[in-house]
């Protein structure tokens, strides 16, 4: 197998030599990305510390686009999704931060700080029930991590408000049923 090939016009080139120009393009493309995603996580952070979260929301949009191109940076996936949704949360785009915290949890089950952040929309959205879940969870994972729990008066009140809820009916069935003498010993 010869490692001349013929181009368009007949011409003999040497496919060598155009694989080493591809392998060049390549690598100035990735360069390249790298230093847009390097931009945009720069630019987040920026807008991050001068409380810009829309903005920093978008160069986090961005960063994730560009991190999905970078073999290197597919690591930083997680972390990068984690962080838009905390922006999110901040610009009270709550959908959009619980969407985010989905792929999050999606990707890794055990991510404490998505686990929280999401048991707080819950709780801002009144779902009780799912947000004492999250609280739960993520205080078994401090747990196994061998961290203090951050929020373990926040669980306790949501079970107490959860029994409330649950004993209701049987309490307003007590207090509307028909008064009763209680029976005595003489009869």
């Amino acid at each position: 197998f010869e490692d001349v090939v013929e181009d368009v016009t007949g011409k003999k080139i040497d496919s060598s030599a155009v694989l080493e120009e591809e392998s060049d393009d390549d690598e100035d493309q990735e360069a390249a990305l790298k230093q847009a995603y390097d931009d945009a996580l720069r630019l987040a952070k920026k807008y991050l510390s001068g409380n810009q979260y829309t903005k920093a929301a978008n160069k986090f949009s961005d960063a994730i686009d560009l991190a999905e191109k970078i073999p290197s940076a597919s690591k930083d996936i997680v972390t990068l999704y984690n962080n838009r949704s905390a922006m999110y949360e901040k610009c009270n785009e709550l959908d959009k931060s619980l969407n985010d915290i989905m792929v999050v949890l999606t990707m890794d089950p055990h991510h404490l700080k998505a686990r929280i952040r999401r048991g707080r929309i819950y709780e801002t959205q009144g779902l009780i029930r799912q947000s004492a879940v999250d609280f739960a969870i993520a205080n078994l994972l401090e747990r196994v991590k061998n961290l203090a729990p951050s929020n373990p008066e926040k669980l306790d009140e949501f079970v107490k408000r959860l029994a409330i809820d649950e004993l209701k009916p049987t309490l307003d069935e007590i207090k509307n049923s028909k008064k009763r003498d209680l029976p005595c010993k003489s009869h």
